[in-house]
């Protein structure tokens, strides 16, 4: 069958030449080879007991009705509308598909997914040698694969096999790159905020524990120094003499020992803290919702990641550092 000009129901993009098409073999509906591998089911599995059969979008507009919100009710009285895509009943107040997350209203492109489909583990690319069969359905602690990887969102395909390498060797420790280099900015943009600002605050101690009158006196010159190279009274190489003889004082060597220390500490534990916040989130968020679309709805705007916290971060750890040098310096010229 020809499915130009279909759109998939997944992602809503328009199939064209070559692309990768499958169909669900209870009622036809046609999809992206990966985007119905990432969905796991079909978007109208609901109605495979109605004897639902997909026909094409054309078709299915000319034989169909759209349903007027104001004229709908179900059994109970309630307004309700039908979702073009996948044919789910869903109050009339609510702007997208409970079940499948398209577009209830001026709905133009086949129903484009309000939360975007979840990358889940890729078995042919995992972060470690040995490749370990996963399925969407394993327990990750308490919850599912599945639900774990939709809390997670960006890179859920990377962090699932580490956690369940983790809980099948009962390890606690495992590396993260992005933890080590970006610490403590990495907890904030996995919304793991108490413990970025423990490890802000740990880098804030070193800091000032390290700073003596030498370490003061020190940096004071190095400013001086590139002010008079800013204006062409000091050479390249004063400028890195300066440096140098700040660098080689020892209290800033024992403080650089220790940032790496607390950098190295946080490569260590983050995938396990986050392994232990993500399975704590997804069991709370299920045990308050009250139907499975409020539930996965809950996992996507509670997980995944912030910018918005990523900057605050940043700006937190300047404005921090920057009372800390104001302070050290009444006590310590």
């Amino acid at each position: 069958m020809d499915y130009r000009g279909q759109h998939c129901p997944i992602c809503g993009k328009e199939f064209c030449d070559g692309d990768d098409i499958v169909v669900c073999p209870e009622c036809g509906t046609p999809y992206h080879r990966e985007c119905y591998k990432t969905a796991g089911h079909c978007v109208n599995e609901s109605r495979h007991g109605e004897n639902f059969e997909w026909k094409p979008e054309e078709a299915a507009r000319a034989e169909e009705k759209k349903p007027n919100v104001g004229q709908n009710v179900n059994d109970d009285g309630h307004k309700v509308v039908f979702c073009p895509v996948c044919g789910r009943e869903n109050p009339a107040e609510e702007p997208n598909c409970l079940n499948c997350g398209a577009r209830l209203y001026n709905n133009q492109n086949g129903g484009k997914a309000f939360i975007p489909p979840v990358e889940l583990p890729n078995m042919d690319i995992q972060p470690f040698g040995k490749v370990v069969n996963i399925s969407p359905m394993d327990m990750l602690g308490r919850n599912t694969v599945g639900d774990t990887a939709e809390f997670i969102g960006v890179n859920a395909q990377s962090y699932i096999p580490k956690f369940y390498k983790m809980q099948q060797e009962k390890k606690k420790l495992s590396w993260n790159w992005a933890a080590f280099f970006f610490a403590p900015y990495w907890f904030f943009y996995r919304k793991m905020q108490n413990i970025g600002c423990i490890f802000i605050a740990v880098l804030l101690v070193i800091s000032g524990a390290c700073t003596t009158k030498s370490v003061m006196a020190a940096s004071s010159n190095v400013m001086q120094v590139y002010e008079n190279y800013t204006n062409g009274k000091a050479s390249a190489e004063d400028m890195m003499a300066a440096y140098e003889e700040y660098e080689k004082l020892p209290a800033n060597i024992v403080s650089n020992v220790l940032v790496l220390l607390v950098h190295a500490a946080a490569g260590l534990c983050a995938n396990y803290l986050y392994a232990k916040k993500a399975e704590k989130s997804v069991y709370e968020i299920r045990k308050l919702s009250q139907n499975p679309e409020q539930y996965r709805i809950s996992l996507f705007r509670s997980g995944g990641v912030s910018f918005m916290w990523l900057m605050a971060s940043v700006l937190l750890y300047i404005a921090c550092t920057n009372a800390l040098s104001v302070v050290l310096a009444r006590f310590l010229m």
